[in-house]
């Protein structure tokens, strides 16, 4: 199982967060080698490794996400179609392109993508920068 080198990421993205200014998402122990293992027993928890080596994680998890039925300040784009959700969004610093390789999956999968940053973190302290080209909009705060 990589339950344990994805923890590992985690903790190094959760480095990366409070250096960003992002000091409350994702608090101590969370998240947790039962929510990896969880994701993973729903066949939505993906490693990114680069030469063998585990370099980034991500959840990419079918509707409907209870947590997405409400959003303030802002609505979706559209509630009818099914869609996923990316959570838990980690890699290590020194690890590159590792938000477009999962984008890429994950599009590659679906068109209709639900990502929430947190409700705490503005579009300013996301650590990944979405690419121009995917159209990607911030839609609440």
């Amino acid at each position: 199982m990589k339950e344990a080198p994805a923890l590992k990421v985690m903790e190094a993205a959760k480095k990366i967060m409070r250096s960003s200014g992002n000091m409350h998402q994702w608090g101590e122990g969370y998240p947790s080698e039962a929510v990896i293992t969880s994701d993973m027993e729903k066949s939505g928890g993906f490693v990114i490794e680069d030469e063998g080596r585990v370099v980034g994680y991500f959840a990419f998890l079918p509707s409907p996400e209870p947590t997405y039925h409400k959003i303030f300040d802002g609505k979706w784009l559209d509630d009818e179609l099914p869609y996923h959700v990316v959570h838990r969004i980690a890699s290590y610093p020194d690890a590159h392109h590792i938000f477009s390789d999962m984008i890429d999956f994950c599009f590659a999968h679906d068109a209709n993508i639900r990502i929430d940053p947190a409700v705490s973190v503005s579009e300013s302290q996301l650590v990944f920068k979405v690419p121009p080209q995917l159209h990607y909009i911030y839609i609440y705060t």
